[in-house]
């Protein structure tokens, strides 16, 4: 704890406070002079426990200079049936996962009105295809699968690929999507469907 402005606030042990204020057991605290540096707590914390993507957008969302930035992150990921990896991808204008992730940890997630429209159209896309195919549709469990997700963005980002074709030729054509595992396999059933 550090005292700010004549009141303490936690640095690191938020639950733990909380759970013994609730059932009544004492605790010990810790106070430092003044206040811990932000990133260096995101560190400890991900050692003592491993931290997911969503734990440090959650952590930043919490942030002054950051928060804005976060919380709409935190908006998107809520929204849309996409995992982190691929939404950090999407931010990245990328098709494939570069690794993306250890800027995003430390809070360098950037959005202007450029990267906003792109991930919006992005998601837009994607949440088309929850009710684009019936022969068969497209499961739950394939439509959340990263690797569809990656296989579709692909697609998005290759030149000529004409996603309203290929929406229409999937409504019009069984394809093997809940079959297929591999994002590569993926890759090659969405370009056959989108050159009928």
């Amino acid at each position: 704890m550090w005292k700010d402005r004549k009141k303490y606030q936690i640095a690191d042990g938020q639950n733990r406070y909380t759970a013994c204020t609730e059932l009544g057991i004492p605790f010990y605290i810790q106070e430092v002079e003044e206040k811990p540096d932000e990133r260096m707590l995101s560190i400890l914390n991900s050692n003592q426990r491993n931290w997911g993507l969503g734990d440090f957008a959650r952590f930043w969302a919490s942030k002054r200079g950051t928060q804005k930035v976060y919380g709409r992150y935190l908006t998107y990921h809520k929204e849309n049936k996409v995992t982190h990896g691929i939404l950090i991808t999407i931010y990245a204008g990328e098709s494939k996962r570069k690794g993306r992730n250890i800027s995003f940890k430390n809070g360098l997630l950037k959005e202007s009105t450029m990267i906003l429209k792109h991930v919006e159209d992005r998601l837009y896309k994607l949440r088309q295809l929850e009710y684009a195919a019936f022969n068969p549709a497209l499961l739950r469990s394939t439509l959340r699968k990263q690797q569809f997700q990656s296989a579709m963005l692909t697609a998005f980002n290759t030149p000529g690929f004409d996603f309203n074709k290929f929406l229409k030729n999937l409504y019009d054509t069984r394809h093997c999507f809940n079959k297929l595992a591999k994002a590569v396999h993926m890759e090659k059933e969405i370009f056959r469907i989108e050159s009928l």
